[in-house]
């Protein structure tokens, strides 16, 4: 029996899809002027003379900026313990102290809320998971494919 060499096979280049119909590729100065991402949420607040509804604007940090702070928070030896990768108690009001614009509330304030027995855990985690979702989340990504 007698070897062959045989030459391996290279695959063809494969060429890009055509882009879909009515939808720009990005661009470098696109990407460049991109704006920070913003949620305005509202909410029901219970008064005295019944629920008002009020809003909040949010707008995303950088991620340095939100990496930055979860290094200034630290984790107390039972939160360590739990799993958790900072201290929920001084993380969350940082956090929206940077992240929620309007009404603007320094962390000193929110860091109130937090050990407020007027604020339930929901309402409090419910304003810090819209923060912290609007920091960790992406573009929404819609494959495409050619033919569309």
């Amino acid at each position: 029996m007698t070897d062959v060499a045989t030459e391996p096979t290279v695959p063809a280049a494969v060429p890009a899809p055509a882009k879909k119909a009515g939808v720009p590729r990005a661009t470098l100065d696109i990407l460049r002027s991109k704006q920070r991402a913003q949620r305005e949420v509202t909410v029901e607040v219970p008064g005295p003379d019944g629920p008002e509804q009020v809003s909040f604007l949010f707008r995303a940090i950088s991620r340095k900026e939100y990496d930055q702070l979860i290094d200034a928070h630290p984790p107390t030896k039972v939160q360590v313990a739990k799993g958790d990768l900072y201290n929920i108690d001084t993380f969350a009001p940082a956090l929206l102290a940077n992240v929620c614009v309007e009404p603007e509330i320094d962390a000193v304030a929110w860091a109130g809320f937090w050990k407020s027995p007027d604020w339930s855990a929901g309402e409090l985690m419910g304003l810090f998971y819209t923060a912290a979702a609007l920091c960790n989340s992406g573009f929404d990504l819609v494959p495409t494919t050619a033919g569309d």
